[in-house]
C-alpha cells in the first residue's frame, strides 16, 4: 500500500478536530487530512492557489477552506469530494469560519468585505461591508447570534449573521490580523501587528485586558475547548498560553520550526500551527518540545542573488540551507545550515566576494567566499529578515523586516549604522540605488525612498507591494504587487509611466534588464511576464537610447522592430516550470536570459530565454528529482 505524502511545501494554515485528527493546508494548494498519531490520510484537492485557512465543521463532517485562488470551499472529510464552492469575493480569501448549526459559512476576504453562504449550496447569503481596508479575519459566536471581522483598518467590527453591523471596537495600534470568540460568547480575543492580544467584552465592547509581550506581530488566537485558557500565535516563533482567570502567561513553546501564522487547540492541553516543513507542528502543554512528521522540509527557493558575473547565485531555501549554486551545472558549491528556521531573503555584494543570507530567526549571515563558515552575524531587529540588499559601493547592507523596519548595517563587521525608514507593516523587498540609498516596498502599498537622511512614499495603491527593482540609470523603480500586476515609477517625480495588468494572478517578484528596456516579473501561478517597456526615449537607460539611434541595417530589421513597438507585441507570458509559483527572477549578464526561481518542493531552478520564454536549462537542489 502506498503511503501518502506530505504536503509539497510549507504549512500555512491547520485545524484540529475534537479526537485529535488535523487538517492542514499549503502552499501547494491542497488540504491534507492527518490521524491524531500524525500520519496523512487523505489529500483534498480543488484550490488553485495558497490555501490560508481551514476549518472543521461544528459535527467534525466537512471542512471549509479560503484560498488565494479567490475562492472558498467546503469539503467532506469522508469522500475527499468537494461539496460546494464559494465564490464572489474580488481578491484573496483570507480566512473562514462556520455557523454553530453548520449550515452557514463566513469568509473574509482582502477585498474589504466578509460573506456568508449556505455550506451546502455555496448560495451567497449575506455581504458584511464597513472595513476601510483588507478583512484579515472572522469569527462565528457560539450562540450564532454575531460576527466578528478583524481588519487592516486597525479594527474589530461585529455583525449580525444576515450583515447588519452591530458594533466596532477600536483600540489596536496596528492592522488586526484575526479573532476567536470565548465557548460562552462573553469574550473575544483579537491579535494585532501591534504585537498584543486584546480582550474584549462582547455585550459591553469594552476592552478588559491587553495581553502584550509578544516580539513580533501575533497572527492567530484561539481558546481552549473549556474556555479556561487562550493561546496566541507570533512571528517571534512563539507559541504562548495564558490563564483566563487572571491573563497569566502560564505556558510558552518557541520553536523556529513553526510558520505559525494559524493556530488550533485541540483536547488535553494540544495545540497544532503551521511550518516550513510540510507537515504541522503540534505540541502538547507541558511537554517541552514540540512534534513533527517532517523536520527537514523541501529546499523551495524563498530567494535567489546572481553573483556580479552571472556564473553563480546564492539561494535562500525553506529547509534551512543557505546555498551557493554554479548556474550552468546546477551543482552545489556550498551549502549550510547555520540559521534556525527557514531562511527567507539572500544578497551579493558588487564585488563578487561577499554573500549574505537573511532568516526566520531574525539574524543574516555574512559569508566571505573564502571561508566556509559565516564572517560576522547581524542580529538584527527581532523580526524575521524578509529581505536584503548591499549598496553599490558594497560598503553596507539594507535589511527589510517583517514588522517594518529598514535598517543599514556594515557589510564587513556586522555593525549597525541606523535606521533608513519604515513601512507600515513588513517590508517585501529593498533594492539599492545607484548615487547611494535604498527603495523598498511593503504591504503598506508603497514604496518608499530612503536617500540623503530622508524618506518619501509612492503610492502604488491599496494592495500588498510584493518586489522592487531599481533600473540601471537609477530613475526608475518597477514593482509588482498583489493586485495591480507590473508597474514602473519615475522615482523623481512619483509619476506611474506604465503598468501591465493583463493576468489576473499576484505577481511576486520583478528585475529590470541591464540596458533597462526589459521588465520580467514571477507570478504566483507560474508565470514569468517578459514585458519591452515603451517609453520616452528621456527615461530609457543610455544602453537602450543609443540602441534606438542606430540606423536600420535593413528593411526586415524595420519590421521587427515596428512589431515589437506594437502594444499587443510588448509582452510575453510564458510558464517556464509548469504551475510551481516564481519567487525570483534576475537578468542575465547579456540580458539573453533570465534566471528563475521556484517553491517546487525540489527547489527548481533554471535559465529562460527572454526572445521566447522558453527554459533553456532546469536544475533542482533535491537530487531525488526527475
Amino acid at each position: 500500500m502506498k503511503t501518502l505524502d506530505f504536503h509539497a511545501g510549507p504549512v500555512s494554515c491547520v485545524d484540529m478536530r475534537a479526537d485529535g485528527t488535523v487538517v492542514s493546508g499549503g502552499y501547494d494548494a491542497s488540504l491534507l487530512l492527518w490521524s491524531a498519531s500524525g500520519r496523512p490520510e487523505r489529500r483534498l484537492l480543488g484550490h488553485g492557489a495558497l490555501v490560508n485557512c481551514v476549518r472543521f465543521s461544528p459535527d467534525g463532517g466537512r471542512v471549509a477552506s479560503a484560498s488565494s485562488d479567490r475562492s472558498a470551499r467546503v469539503f467532506s472529510v469522508e469522500s475527499g469530494a468537494c461539496i460546494a464552492l464559494l465564490e464572489g469575493h474580488r481578491d484573496d480569501v483570507n480566512a473562514v469560519a462556520w455557523s454553530p448549526d453548520g449550515a452557514c459559512v463566513a469568509t473574509a476576504s482582502f477585498d474589504g468585505t466578509a460573506r456568508i453562504y449556505a455550506a451546502a449550496t455555496g448560495a451567497l447569503l449575506a455581504v458584511c461591508a464597513g472595513h476601510e481596508a483588507d478583512v484579515n479575519g472572522v469569527a462565528w459566536s457560539p450562540d450564532g447570534r454575531l460576527l466578528a471581522t478583524a481588519s487592516d483598518d486597525r479594527s474589530v467590527r461585529l455583525w449580525a449573521p444576515d450583515g447588519t453591523p452591530r458594533g466596532v471596537l477600536r483600540g489596536h495600534g496596528d492592522w488586526v490580523d484575526s479573532v476567536a470568540f470565548s465557548p460562552d460568547t462573553k469574550l473575544l480575543a483579537s491579535a494585532s501587528l501591534d504585537r498584543s492580544v486584546r480582550i474584549w467584552d462582547v455585550t459591553s465592547g469594552a476592552c478588559v485586558a491587553v495581553l502584550a509581550g509578544h516580539g513580533c506581530t501575533v497572527k492567530a488566537v484561539a481558546w481552549s475547548p473549556d474556555g479556561s485558557r487562550l493561546a496566541s500565535a507570533a512571528y517571534d516563533k512563539r507559541l504562548r498560553v495564558f490563564s483566563r482567570d487572571d491573563w497569566r502567561e502560564v505556558a510558552e513553546l518557541r520553536d523556529t520550526r513553526m510558520w505559525n501564522r494559524s493556530l488550533a487547540w485541540g483536547q488535553h492541553g494540544t495545540l497544532a500551527t503551521g511550518s516550513f516543513g510540510r507537515a504541522p507542528v503540534r505540541w502538547r502543554i507541558g511537554e517541552a518540545q514540540a512534534r513533527t512528521a517532517d523536520r527537514l522540509g523541501t529546499p523551495g527557493i524563498n530567494a535567489l542573488a546572481l553573483s556580479p558575473d552571472g556564473r553563480l547565485a546564492a539561494m535562500a531555501c525553506d529547509d534551512g540551507g543557505a546555498r551557493i549554486v554554479e548556474l550552468a551545472s546546477g551543482r552545489i558549491l556550498r551549502e549550510r545550515y547555520d540559521h534556525a528556521g527557514a531562511v527567507l531573503s539572500a544578497a551579493w555584494s558588487p564585488d563578487g566576494r561577499r554573500v549574505a543570507f537573511g532568516g526566520w530567526d531574525d539574524r543574516v549571515a555574512l559569508y566571505g567566499l573564502e571561508h566556509s563558515s559565516p564572517a560576522a552575524w547581524i542580529p538584527g531587529h527581532g523580526e524575521p529578515v524578509n529581505a536584503l540588499a548591499f549598496a553599490r559601493d558594497g560598503r553596507s547592507l539594507a535589511l527589510g523586516g517583517f514588522m517594518g523596519t529598514v535598517s543599514v548595517w556594515d557589510a564587513a563587521s556586522g555593525a549597525a549604522l541606523g535606521s533608513a525608514g519604515r513601512h507600515e507593516g513588513s517590508v517585501k523587498s529593498v533594492a539599492a540605488l545607484p548615487g547611494g540609498g535604498w527603495v523598498s516596498s511593503g504591504r503598506d502599498g508603497c514604496l518608499r525612498v530612503h536617500a540623503h537622511g530622508a524618506s518619501r512614499a509612492i503610492e502604488v495603491g491599496p494592495t500588498i507591494v510584493n518586489g522592487v527593482a531599481i533600473d540601471p540609470s537609477g530613475r526608475r523603480a518597477a514593482c509588482v504587487s498583489r493586485s495591480r500586476g507590473v508597474e514602473v515609477f519615475d522615482l523623481a517625480t512619483g509619476a506611474r509611466l506604465a503598468s501591465y495588468r493583463g493576468h489576473a494572478c499576484s505577481a511576486r517578484t520583478v528585475a529590470f534588464s541591464h540596458d533597462g528596456a526589459t521588465v520580467a516579473a514571477g507570478y504566483y501561478d507560474g508565470h514569468l511576464l517578459l514585458w519591452s517597456l515603451d517609453l520616452p526615449p528621456s527615461l530609457q537607460a543610455p544602453e537602450a537610447r543609443a540602441a534606438r539611434a542606430e540606423p536600420e541595417r535593413s528593411h526586415r530589421q524595420a519590421e521587427a522592430r515596428a512589431a515589437r513597438a506594437e502594444p499587443e507585441r510588448s509582452h510575453r507570458l510564458a510558464r517556464p516550470f509548469g504551475a510551481v509559483p516564481l519567487s525570483t527572477v534576475a537578468f542575465a549578464p547579456g540580458d539573453k536570459t533570465v534566471v528563475v526561481a521556484s517553491w517546487d518542493p525540489h527547489g527548481r531552478f533554471g535559465a529562460v530565454d527572454v526572445a521566447n520564454g522558453a527554459a533553456k536549462s532546469v536544475h533542482a537542489l533535491a537530487r531525488s528529482w526527475r
